[in-house]
C-alpha cells in the first residue's frame, strides 16, 4: 500500500500471526472456528486501514522542520568576514587602511581623483573611519544605524535601506557608536551590507584610532 512504513508491516505481520493462532485455538465445531477466523481477519483488515490512514496523515517531522527553516532562513551572504580592522589614516601611504569596499571585501578608495596611495583591489569605500567616526567614501547617505532592539540581518537591512522614511546618513559620529552597534550599508553597487562593531579603540584625546568590525554583504537580486 502507498504510504506504508516498515513499522506498519511489522504490526500487520504480528496481527496476522495472532489471527492464525486464534483460529487454531478455537475448539470444534468447524463452523465456530471459521467464525472466529473471519472475525480475526476482519480486525486485521480494519486495523491495517486505520494505521495506513494515520501514518499517511501524520506530517513528516523532518520535512516540516526543514521546510520551516528554509522559510525562516535568510539568504546566505555573498561576502562575510568575522574580523576586519580599520585604522584611522593621516598619511597618503596608509590611506588604504581606513576604508573598506564591502562589494569586494578589499580596502577601498575615497572619492579623490586622481587616486593616490597604495594599490588596492577595492573601489569606492563603503565604510571609512576618521577621528570623529565613520562615513561613506563619497559622504552620500547610505548608512543606517540600527537600534539596540533591532536584529540586524538581510531582511531588516534591506527594508530599512529601501524605506524612504528611514534615517539614512552619510556620517555617524563616534558618540553614536558602541561595541555591538549594527549598521546597515547600501553600497555604491546597490548591494546590502551589515556591519557589526566588535571593538573601538580611541587615543588619549578620545578620538577614534581603530575600529574592529565584522560584516556581511548580500548582492542585489
Amino acid at each position: 500500500m502507498p504510504g506504508m512504513s516498515l513499522i506498519n508491516w511489522i504490526v500487520i505481520g504480528v496481527l496476522a500471526l495472532l489471527a492464525g493462532v486464534m483460529a487454531n485455538w478455537v475448539p470444534r465445531p468447524q463452523w465456530l472456528r471459521n467464525i472466529h477466523l473471519f472475525i480475526a481477519l476482519g480486525v486485521l483488515v480494519a486495523a491495517t486501514a486505520v494505521m495506513n490512514f494515520v501514518f499517511q496523515s501524520e506530517p513528516d517531522e523532518n520535512t516540516t522542520a526543514i521546510g520551516t527553516r528554509e522559510l525562516d532562513e535568510e539568504p546566505r551572504p555573498a561576502i562575510a568576514t568575522d574580523t576586519y580592522v580599520l585604522r584611522v589614516s593621516r598619511m597618503v601611504d596608509t590611506n588604504d587602511e581606513d576604508k573598506i569596499d564591502l562589494d569586494t571585501g578589499c580596502p577601498g578608495w575615497g572619492d579623490m581623483w586622481p587616486r593616490v596611495g597604495p594599490p588596492r583591489c577595492g573601489e569606492l569605500g563603503d565604510v571609512v573611519v576618521d577621528e570623529e567616526g565613520i562615513h561613506t567614501g563619497d559622504d552620500k547617505p547610505r548608512l543606517l544605524l540600527l537600534g539596540r532592539e533591532s536584529a540586524g540581518g538581510h531582511t531588516s537591512c534591506l527594508a530599512g535601506l529601501t524605506d524612504e522614511s528611514a534615517r539614512r546618513v552619510g556620517k555617524l559620529p563616534l558618540a553614536s557608536l558602541g561595541v555591538g552597534s549594527e549598521i546597515c550599508v547600501k553600497t555604491d553597487f546597490e548591494n546590502t551590507g551589515l556591519v557589526r562593531i566588535k571593538d573601538i579603540a580611541t587615543d588619549q584625546n578620545g578620538e577614534l584610532r581603530e575600529l574592529t568590525i565584522s560584516y556581511q554583504v548580500w548582492t542585489k537580486r
